[in-house]
Protein backbone atom coordinates (compact mmCIF):
# COMPACT_ATOMS: atom_id res chain seq x y z
CA UNK A 1 0.00 0.00 0.00
CA UNK A 2 1.65 3.16 -1.22
CA UNK A 3 1.32 6.17 0.92
CA UNK A 4 -0.16 9.37 -0.20
CA UNK A 5 1.72 12.38 -0.16
CA UNK A 6 1.71 14.75 2.38
CA UNK A 7 0.71 17.71 0.46
CA UNK A 8 -2.42 16.04 -0.81
CA UNK A 9 -3.29 14.67 2.44
CA UNK A 10 -6.35 16.91 4.51
CA UNK A 11 -5.36 17.97 8.10
CA UNK A 12 -7.53 14.91 9.92
CA UNK A 13 -5.06 12.72 7.71
CA UNK A 14 -2.32 14.39 8.74
CA UNK A 15 -2.84 14.07 12.22
CA UNK A 16 -3.66 10.35 11.92
CA UNK A 17 -0.73 9.94 10.36
CA UNK A 18 0.66 12.10 12.82
CA UNK A 19 -0.27 9.98 16.09
CA UNK A 20 0.31 6.77 13.83
CA UNK A 21 3.99 7.61 13.46
CA UNK A 22 3.93 8.34 17.33
CA UNK A 23 2.40 5.06 18.57
CA UNK A 24 5.12 3.22 16.13
CA UNK A 25 7.99 5.17 17.81
CA UNK A 26 6.81 4.82 21.55
CA UNK A 27 6.51 1.24 20.51
CA UNK A 28 10.02 0.57 19.16
CA UNK A 29 11.32 2.37 22.23
CA UNK A 30 9.55 0.18 24.64
CA UNK A 31 11.08 -2.58 23.10
CA UNK A 32 14.45 -1.21 23.43
CA UNK A 33 13.91 -0.25 26.79
CA UNK A 34 12.61 -3.59 27.39
CA UNK A 35 15.20 -5.30 25.85
CA UNK A 36 17.82 -3.14 27.80
CA UNK A 37 16.32 -3.99 30.87
CA UNK A 38 16.51 -7.62 30.28
CA UNK A 39 20.60 -6.59 29.22
CA UNK A 40 20.59 -5.33 32.71
CA UNK A 41 18.74 -7.93 34.47
CA UNK A 42 21.30 -10.83 32.87
CA UNK A 43 24.43 -8.73 33.49
CA UNK A 44 23.42 -8.83 37.37
CA UNK A 45 22.44 -12.15 37.42
CA UNK A 46 25.62 -13.03 36.07
CA UNK A 47 27.82 -10.70 38.22
CA UNK A 48 26.04 -12.01 41.34
CA UNK A 49 27.07 -15.57 40.49
CA UNK A 50 30.53 -14.86 39.18
CA UNK A 51 31.83 -12.14 41.12
CA UNK A 52 32.16 -14.32 44.62
CA UNK A 53 33.58 -17.06 43.03
CA UNK A 54 36.47 -14.70 40.96
CA UNK A 55 36.90 -13.29 44.33
CA UNK A 56 37.46 -16.98 45.98
CA UNK A 57 39.63 -17.78 43.39
CA UNK A 58 41.72 -14.42 43.72
CA UNK A 59 41.77 -14.99 47.52
CA UNK A 60 43.60 -18.35 47.15
CA UNK A 61 46.15 -17.43 44.58
CA UNK A 62 46.89 -14.47 47.10
CA UNK A 63 47.63 -17.10 49.96
CA UNK A 64 49.28 -19.38 47.23
CA UNK A 65 51.75 -17.03 46.67
CA UNK A 66 52.13 -15.78 50.35
CA UNK A 67 53.15 -19.37 50.93
CA UNK A 68 55.63 -19.20 48.13
CA UNK A 69 56.81 -16.21 49.56
CA UNK A 70 57.18 -17.34 52.79
CA UNK A 71 58.54 -20.96 51.37
CA UNK A 72 61.36 -18.94 49.77
CA UNK A 73 62.36 -16.57 52.25
CA UNK A 74 63.06 -19.65 54.94
CA UNK A 75 65.06 -21.40 51.79
CA UNK A 76 67.07 -18.31 51.22
CA UNK A 77 67.86 -17.67 54.68
CA UNK A 78 68.59 -21.59 54.87
CA UNK A 79 70.85 -20.93 51.97
CA UNK A 80 71.87 -17.89 53.71
CA UNK A 81 73.32 -19.56 56.86
CA UNK A 82 75.17 -22.32 55.21
CA UNK A 83 79.02 -22.27 54.45
CA UNK A 84 79.40 -23.72 51.00
CA UNK A 85 83.56 -23.12 51.27
CA UNK A 86 83.50 -25.19 54.30
CA UNK A 87 81.34 -28.11 52.48
CA UNK A 88 83.39 -27.83 50.00
CA UNK A 89 86.89 -28.35 51.82
CA UNK A 90 84.93 -30.82 53.79
CA UNK A 91 84.20 -32.72 50.68
CA UNK A 92 87.69 -32.82 49.04
CA UNK A 93 89.27 -34.03 52.38
CA UNK A 94 87.07 -37.14 52.48
CA UNK A 95 88.09 -40.37 51.31
CA UNK A 96 85.59 -41.74 48.92
CA UNK A 97 87.63 -44.77 48.33
CA UNK A 98 88.08 -45.53 51.85
CA UNK A 99 84.42 -45.02 52.64
CA UNK A 100 83.51 -47.70 49.75
CA UNK A 101 86.24 -50.30 51.33
CA UNK A 102 84.13 -49.83 54.69
CA UNK A 103 80.86 -49.91 53.35
CA UNK A 104 82.16 -53.18 51.40
CA UNK A 105 82.97 -54.76 55.19
CA UNK A 106 80.13 -53.84 56.79
CA UNK A 107 78.23 -55.65 54.21
CA UNK A 108 80.26 -58.69 54.37
CA UNK A 109 79.94 -58.91 58.02
CA UNK A 110 76.28 -58.89 57.84
CA UNK A 111 76.26 -61.71 54.84
CA UNK A 112 77.74 -63.75 57.75
CA UNK A 113 75.99 -62.85 60.01
CA UNK A 114 72.70 -63.28 58.22
CA UNK A 115 74.16 -67.09 57.04
CA UNK A 116 75.21 -67.64 60.85
CA UNK A 117 71.75 -66.70 62.25
CA UNK A 118 69.67 -68.89 58.66
CA UNK A 119 69.41 -65.86 56.79
CA UNK A 120 66.07 -63.84 57.99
Amino acid sequence: MEKPRLELMSDHELLMELVAEKRRQDTVRTVKLCIYLILAAVVCVLLFIYVPRIIEAYRSVKATLNQIKEITDKLQSTFSKVDFEKMQSTLEKMDFDELQQSLETVRSFLNRLQTIFGGF
